[in-house]
């Protein structure tokens, strides 16, 4: 008789407060609580694969946490009109911090993924 094959189930390791590096996967308006819907992915080794969903306040403000969720992304983020749906795709850094009712995590801050200058001495 073959054995049976099992896996384990194993919960996430917990999340440092800390800045992680996350793709958006979608970005979507959300009624209850009233506000956009972000979805990023964290790209972390040690947490790849892990999805969350952020709840971002609206109206945008210039200088607000969902201001600099768009700067993050790459887009100008200035008095007028942004198009959310260009997040989608982008990669960028959230910090990630306990939610105050010990219930998972929210994201408290955001920044653009900064690119190395590139060594022109350094070997290929």
């Amino acid at each position: 008789m073959p054995r049976k094959w099992t896996l384990k189930i194993e919960d996430w390791p917990a999340l440092a407060a800390a800045f992680y590096l996350m793709k958006v996967l979608g970005v979507s308006k959300s009624k209850s609580p009233a506000g956009l819907l972000v979805e990023p992915e964290q790209l972390d080794k040690s947490q790849a694969g892990r999805r969350h969903t952020v709840s971002l306040p609206l109206p945008c403000r210039p200088e607000g946490l969902t201001a600099a969720f768009f700067r993050a992304a790459g887009l100008d983020v200035s008095i007028g009109t942004v198009t959310p749906a260009d997040a989608i795709g982008t990669i960028l850094k959230a910090r990630m911090e306990p939610a105050p009712d010990g219930k998972g995590y929210q994201a408290v801050a955001f920044e653009p993924v900064r690119k190395e200058p590139k060594d022109e001495h350094a070997p290929e």
